[in-house]
């Protein structure tokens, strides 16, 4: 069933390129013809032009062959040329699905996944398939080849071409039960090349760490132990291909050997021809040939079958969170009001995270959300953004449950900076930019400067062009906070989410931080988690959360005043005294 499914989903692909798949047949059929007809020939000549000795037939025998020969030659590179060709631009499409997939799944799924594997899926496995989309072609030529020698062998002696159709069954034998053995191999082997994959990856990601605590040694050690996995897995397919190889060879040619004796004596005895014995030898060796590419050819199948179906399970992979099947449309100036109405939510069931949460946030007013760290702040943000689907009750956008709203129209309403901003790979102006493509230059600049972030970009090296490495590398902690409000104020989002954007921060960067924040919070929507006071001190509610409830809300002196759970929180961060 799992054979039946891969084979229709890899056609889907190939269909779109059938113009081309109809060259390749074409250039197959006139291949395999003009080998077969320069094989009838060879007796032909044999008999007729070098036993009668006669230099005119073999002159024109020549010129004969020699057309032949460019005929196979033209037909077999635009063969090559037209199945390569369909094999770039169907793996083009399985990589642009799977990273349209990258980007439809929702966050909980890379929980689970490390980004290592999901990446070797997208390369290597990809890679491989192509490569045998390649081998495709030459497996059909082959076919045709094979059948086609053993109808002309027919013609030519019955008797030697029984005891061929003879050995088939003797060959096919082992190729049929070592393919089995060989795709299980295989899908270990590429697992073992994404674990590879992920590990250089998280290596990667946090070489200050490994680093520091000087581990270097430990990881290499770590690393050497999965390749040395590997390796043993890559030797045990090897091991099985080269002993099948083994077998088939010394069937075909034991066989063929057998017929050219048995072809001897028929030549010998006057029943057969020297030409019709070439004829039949030739053909033989085009049998044998064609069967020892098919049975390679059909190894690499079943090596390609493992990274195939690891391919099309990422890709029938279902995305926890949906659009609705009939959204409701937001009016295109909607007002931004954002209520939670007795909100349910667990990551894990039977542990809740949330319980009853229930608040509103006016447009143009400002919501702080504190509590100690795990008790449920950054969790809103994520249900906010429909990252994960509430349990229980429901979260409202301008009255309307945001389940029910399409996920672009929802999130282009939400400008986001968390404590650990995003930075790209790529330049300054770039990752500006991400927050609104059709900005304007002038935009990005106003942005810039709005988030105090020109200065220090216009110190930068080529400016706002300057590359700012892998994930930021080349800027400080305060900079790429900078670079991520103004990424934020240019996106103009009517409600902002701010988690933690200062909480990291030396005195310097935040008091810079905060003035960037206070003109982008300024008449917009604005819900904020934060520890310190400078930050929600002007807020117009806040929540205090404890494990997942409110447990007090209002003004910041309210608070101060009416809740001694919000007077210890604080004292922890900011010293003030509480009793």
């Amino acid at each position: 069933m799992i054979k039946k499914v891969l084979k229709k989903k890899i056609l889907d692909y190939l269909k779109i390129y059938k113009n081309y798949l109809l060259g390749v047949f074409i250039c197959l059929i006139i291949t395999s013809s003009s080998v077969l007809i320069m094989s009838h020939s060879l007796g032909y000549v044999i008999d007729k032009a070098i036993v009668a000795k006669n230099t005119v037939m073999l002159d024109s025998a020549m010129l004969y062959f020699i057309s032949i020969a460019l005929i196979l030659a033209i037909a077999t590179g635009l063969r090559c040329s037209l199945i390569t060709l369909t094999g770039e631009y169907v793996v083009r499409d399985i990589r642009e699905d799977m990273y349209s997939k990258i980007l439809e799944l929702s966050p909980s799924f890379y929980e689970d996944k490390r980004t290592g594997e999901i990446l070797s899926g997208l390369n290597t496995d990809t890679a491989l398939l192509q490569s045998v989309i390649s081998s495709i072609s030459v497996t059909m030529r082959n076919s045709i080849m094979l059948v086609g020698s053993i109808v002309m062998l027919a013609i030519s002696s019955l008797k030697l071409t029984i005891m061929i159709l003879a050995m088939i069954p003797v060959v096919l034998v082992p190729i049929i039960s070592v393919s089995r053995k060989l795709k299980s191999i295989a899908r270990k082997y590429q697992d073992t090349v994404a674990e590879l994959s992920s590990e250089s990856e998280e290596t990667i990601s946090f070489i200050k760490v490994v680093q520091s605590y000087t581990r270097e040694e430990y990881q290499r050690r770590n690393f050497a132990t999965s390749l040395d996995y590997t390796v043993n897995t890559g030797k045990l397919g090897i091991k099985t291909r080269a002993l099948l190889v083994v077998v088939v060879i010394c069937l075909i040619f034991g066989g063929i050997g057998t017929i050219l004796w048995v072809g001897g004596h028929d030549v010998l005895a006057g029943t057969l021809s020297p030409g019709q014995l070439s004829t039949f030898i030739f053909l033989s060796l085009i049998c044998a040939t064609t069967s020892m590419s098919i049975t390679e050819a059909f190894g690499e199948i079943q090596k390609a079958a493992g990274a195939t179906q690891r391919i099309f399970e990422f890709l029938n992979i279902e995305p926890a969170i949906k659009n609705p099947k009939n959204p409701v449309k937001l009016i295109s100036n909607n007002r931004g009001t954002l209520a939670f109405k007795g909100v349910y939510f667990s990551y894990i069931p039977q542990k809740s995270v949330l319980q009853n949460i229930s608040f509103a946030v006016e447009p143009g007013k400002m919501l702080a959300i504190v509590g100690e760290s795990g008790s449920g702040k950054s969790t809103i943000v994520q249900l906010i953004l429909r990252f994960y689907d509430v349990q229980q009750g429901g979260i409202l956008l301008d009255g309307i449950d945001i389940k029910n709203l399409n996920l672009a129209d929802l999130r282009n309403n939400f400008g986001y900076v968390g404590q650990d901003p995003v930075v790209f790979s790529a330049s300054a102006y770039q990752n500006i930019l991400y927050g609104n493509p059709d900005a304007s230059k002038e935009e990005v600049i106003r942005a810039a400067k709005f988030a105090s972030a020109y200065n220090f970009i216009q110190k930068l090296p080529g400016g706002f062009n300057t590359f700012l490495g892998e994930k930021g590398t080349k800027l400080s902690g305060g900079q790429k906070q900078r670079i991520a409000i103004a990424r934020a104020l240019l996106k103009n989002p009517k409600i902002l989410l701010l988690d933690e954007a200062t909480s990291a921060l030396d005195s310097k960067n935040e008091n810079l931080i905060q003035n960037a924040l206070d003109k982008l919070m300024k008449d917009r929507t604005t819900i904020v988690i934060a520890h310190r006071i400078s930050t929600i001190v002007n807020a117009d509610q806040i929540l205090l959360l404890k494990n997942g409830h409110i447990a007090a809300r209002g003004t910041h002196e309210f608070l101060l005043k009416s809740s001694p759970e919000y007077r210890k929180h604080f004292s922890l961060y900011d010293k003030l005294p509480y009793s």
